[in-house]
């Protein structure tokens, strides 16, 4: 799943105020779904159970996944069961953007 944002690449430091970013892909299904508006706070502290938005490698799109704590590691996770790549270890590349903290649907 990435998420669009009008082309711009996003990281913490450059966003000091909260964003909507706009999901897009099936990774985050049934509880977000392509098209479902994400609101993100970059200066939330993320926690175990957190949907966060991060950046694989400065380079990269922005993706969207549920954080989640084991054993005293950290890792990212799709709530699809059917994605190839359902965890992914959180590393010191790995850029947390923000922490989403409302979902809805464009009504238009």
């Amino acid at each position: 799943m990435s998420i669009e944002n009008s082309g711009s690449q996003i990281t913490k430091s450059e966003v000091p105020v909260n964003f909507w970013l706009r999901v897009s892909g099936k990774s985050m299904e049934p509880e977000y779904f392509d098209g479902d508006m994400i609101f993100v706070e970059p200066d939330r502290q993320p926690l175990h159970n957190s949907d966060v938005v991060v950046k694989t490698t400065p380079s990269s799109k922005e993706t969207f996944r549920r954080l989640q704590t084991k054993d005293g590691s950290r890792y990212l996770v799709a709530l699809n069961p059917s994605i190839s790549t359902p965890s992914i270890p959180v590393t010191e590349e790995l850029k947390i953007c923000g922490v989403v903290s409302f979902s809805g649907k464009v009504r238009c």
